[in-house]
């Protein structure tokens, strides 16, 4: 009687499989150990399938496997698991499922060298450019409104800085060995933590902007006809932005069975899950990611086109200072804009293009999350607060003050080691 070449042990309740459990299958070209309950592969498990070319080990509860548990399947072909960490222990199958993520490998969270040191230059940039604009802003600023709104933007910025700086640090700890530590990274308090930060960054940070652009267009456009925001008011609705912010990135780590470690899908634990595929929780992201910040963009698109054509209009005509000062900044707020847009829509335009069925390329997306998501929080200090007139004015200021102290220190160390000599 002939060996059968396919064995379904699926969906049979099966907790452990014994060492060698297998010897002696020497025809068996498939197995199929799929939906059971096994949590341990220890090495020598698959022992005596010498032949085999498929094996599905997928939706079982395996937290362990032995560094050599695929090493006796030499001709092994097609292997699916629930993890690509499982594929690093099978290097010489031919096709092996899942695929890694946009930016993981088995050694590295990010494979790509240009990707790393982005992250730690954007990371630094941010933390270090809204850490200057905040303290400016407080201690420096005679505009309270505008400048209490620019700090909130800073603020957001900053937690954009964080989890850069989060998701560098744990591909240094993990350089060489990434693969073994990757499930564990990946459902860590500290995966989930980068994860809130990046979309409430992100969320805070178009919110704020728009807030900033209807306070700028109302103040353009009517000056004496409405009344200007002042400091309780803001404090108010920059209050509603914070909280409602603060739910819409925590709502992924509720324990709804909707989200199931949504932040932790990817080993850089962003929500940007947008693909042709629309894993469970899509629809979430379509919503804060395209839908929310697509309406932020044409409210302030739609502002800064008027304000733009007021200020041409007003440019013909006698103003007074009070006018062009505010007509200057709204040009500089117009460039903070066009910024975040550059930034935004294209994951706006990629999002779009995946949901009608078009497959991105991993590299791409890769890029856009990890290096244009971020690039605004780095630029906008530069735009709005350390390329004005008032900061560069009060920072050359000071340069000279130090550079006159130092001069009459030098002079004064100098006059008295003359005087000192001569006596």
């Amino acid at each position: 009687m002939a060996e059968e070449t396919k064995t379904d042990l699926s969906r049979q309740g099966l907790t452990n499989i014994s060492q060698h459990a297998f010897m002696g299958l020497r025809t068996l070209l498939s197995l199929n150990l799929s939906h059971n309950e096994i949590e341990n592969l220890a090495d020598g498990t698959f022992s005596g399938l010498s032949s085999l070319l498929s094996l599905d080990v997928r939706s079982n509860r395996v937290a362990v496997m032995g560094s050599r548990v695929f090493s006796s399947l030499g001709k092994l072909d097609h292997l699916w698991t629930d993890e690509f960490r499982f594929c690093c222990l099978a290097r010489g199958v031919g096709h092996c499922h899942p695929p890694p993520d946009e930016f993981s490998s088995c050694e590295d969270l990010m494979s790509n060298i240009m990707l790393r040191v982005s992250v730690w230059v954007l990371g630094t940039l941010a933390l270090s450019g809204n850490f200057i604009v905040i303290i400016w802003r407080i201690y420096e600023s005679d505009n309270k409104v505008h400048s209490f709104l620019i700090t909130n933007l800073a603020l957001g910025d900053l937690c954009m800085g964080f989890y850069l700086i989060i998701i560098a640090a744990v591909d240094v700890n993990y350089r060489g060995v990434y693969f073994i530590y990757d499930a564990i990274w990946r459902s860590s308090s500290l995966c989930q933590l980068a994860g809130f930060f990046s979309t409430f960054s992100s969320e805070l940070s178009v919110f704020t902007l728009t807030v900033i652009t209807l306070e700028r267009f109302s103040v353009i456009l009517f000056p004496f006809r409405t009344t200007r925001l002042n400091m309780q008011w803001t404090k108010i609705i920059m209050g509603v932005v914070w909280a409602s912010v603060g739910v819409l990135a925590a709502l992924p780590l509720a324990d709804i069975h909707y989200f199931r470690n949504f932040y932790g899908r990817s080993g850089v634990c962003l929500a940007l899950h947008i693909t042709h595929e629309k894993p469970s929780g899509w629809e979430y992201a379509v919503f804060v990611f395209l839908v929310l910040n697509f309406l932020s963009f044409s409210v302030i698109a739609a502002s800064y086109w008027g304000m733009y054509r007021a200020a041409r209009t007003s440019s013909a005509a006698v103003r007074n200072d009070h006018q062009r000062r505010e007509s200057n900044m709204a040009k500089r707020m117009t460039a903070i804009v066009v910024t975040d847009a550059a930034c935004w829509l294209p994951i706006i335009l990629l999002g779009i293009v995946s949901l009608a069925g078009v497959r991105i390329p991993p590299q791409v997306f890769a890029w856009v999350a990890v290096f244009v998501l971020p690039l605004n929080a780095a630029v906008n200090p530069l735009l709005y607060t350390l390329s004005t007139a008032p900061f560069l004015g009060k920072a050359r200021e000071r340069v000279l003050n130090v550079r006159h102290s130092f001069k009459r220190s030098v002079v004064r160390r100098t006059l008295s080691t003359s005087t000192g000599t001569r006596n």
